[in-house]
Order: C-alpha cells, then sequence, then structure tokens
C-alpha cells in the first residue's frame, strides 16, 4: 500500500462519481531508478508491486490461434521489472474508473508498454491510460505522488491524456538510434525523478548513447509551448 493513497480511494470514488475530476529510455537503467524510489512509498513491501498494463492483439494471425485471448503483455518488461527487484501484476483494458482507482491503490507504480493501438481514449490501452493519468494527477495535486512510466507508445499516451486526447504528433525518422539524453533545464529542476537521481546514473544518461529510440512519431520541442500539458 501507498502512503496516504489508500486514504484517497473513497474521496476518489465521490469525486469521479460526482463529476467533479475530468476525464526511449534505456528500459533497465530507468527501471532500476524507478523501482528505486518507489520503493520509499512502502510500509511493509521491499520488493515494490508495478502493474503493467495489458494492450489489444490487432493482428488477425493471433486472434486466429486463440480467438478468446484479445490482450497481452510483452514478456520484456515483467523481466525487467523482476530484474529490478520489483514485482509485477497485470492491469486490464476496457475496465471502471473505480477499478483503476482500486489499483492505484494496490500497487506502487504503474509502466504502460511500447507497442501499438488506435489512439482513441474512449477504449483499450488509450482509455486505460488516461483513467489512470487523472487519477494520479489528483493524488499530485494533494501533495502526494503516484509513479507512472511510460515507454515510447506508453510515453504518447500520457502526453495524449495530459491535453485531453488531442494528438500533438508529427512524422519523424528515428529508428535504431542510441543516443543520450538531452534535458530540458527549465524542468529538471521540478522532477522528483531526476533531480534525486544518483549522479553517476545521471552521467551516464547524459553523456553516453543509452537509450534506444525507434521512432515513426515525435513531439516537436515548440509544441511543448503551445499546448497547455497537464
Amino acid at each position: 500500500a501507498l502512503v496516504s493513497v489508500g486514504n484517497l480511494y473513497k474521496l476518489l470514488i465521490f469525486k469521479f462519481s460526482s463529476g467533479k475530476i475530468g476525464n526511449k529510455m534505456y528500459l533497465p537503467v530507468l527501471l532500476t531508478i524507478i523501482l528505486g524510489f518507489v520503493t520509499k512509498l512502502t510500509i511493509c513491501n521491499e520488493r515494490p508491486v508495478i502493474g503493467i498494463l495489458t494492450q489489444e492483439v490487432y493482428w488477425s494471425s493471433f486472434k486466429n490461434i486463440k480467438p478468446s485471448n484479445n490482450s497481452y503483455i510483452a514478456a520484456s518488461y515483467v523481466k525487467a521489472i523482476e530484474a529490478s527487484g520489483g514485482r509485477v501484476v497485470p492491469v486490464f483494458t476496457n475496465r471502471t474508473t473505480k477499478y483503476y482507482i482500486d489499483v492505484v491503490r494496490k500497487v506502487n507504480g504503474i509502466l504502460v508498454p511500447g507497442g501499438g493501438c488506435a489512439f482513441n481514449i474512449s477504449f483499450g490501452i488509450s482509455q486505460s491510460t488516461n483513467e489512470i493519468f487523472h487519477i494520479a494527477k489528483h493524488i499530485n495535486n494533494i501533495n502526494d505522488y503516484f509513479p507512472i512510466l511510460g515507454i515510447c507508445l506508453g510515453f504518447e499516451l500520457l502526453l495524449m491524456a495530459s491535453i485531453n486526447g488531442k494528438f500533438p504528433f508529427s512524422k519523424c525518422n528515428a529508428k535504431n538510434l542510441n543516443l543520450p539524453l538531452t534535458l530540458v533545464s527549465e524542468m529538471e529542476g521540478k522532477s522528483v525523478l531526476f533531480s534525486n537521481m544518483p549522479k553517476d546514473i545521471r552521467n551516464i544518461l547524459l553523456t553516453k548513447p543509452v537509450t534506444a529510440n525507434h521512432h515513426i512519431k515525435c513531439m516537436k520541442k515548440n509544441k511543448l509551448y503551445i499546448n497547455e500539458f497537464g
């Protein structure tokens, strides 16, 4: 259980039911940072529990093999979290707001994976990400916090959730690129994650080509200032 998050459960249920709340990095390194961060939030749990969002299977060849199976989690995400010292639980798509509030109440963080999906916040992993983002945002607004890590598609969905489902991306060619990070100076000091990062890991991320990039859609820097992100 997260410190004070459990106490939010009834409040959030009331807020949602009353309509008062609106709707690449180098994975092992970043997961280790995230898991070290969320460990501070635990009361009696030495191995953080991380929820991974499932996503829909769109490929007909997979559906033909087992038609009843319509969602999955890539094993690489499970193995990465377990290798970093955490435990994994699945978080299913197309569930109610109450379901996602209950999930947030019981886990130490959420990972939104990469992959492919329809960019529609009313269905599937897009809808699930949107729900969880707004729950976490409400927690942040009352001076607590709940960590969400988005990988590739997951980061895109978090960006969309922050601007009410708008599609802010442009086409780009950033395939098979290993690059160091470039931090936005005015935002770095506001980040709980990066402001508390160990100096040796920060130095690796900023000077070594350790982040994997395989993108066909990008968010241009000027749009970060044009759009009002939540």
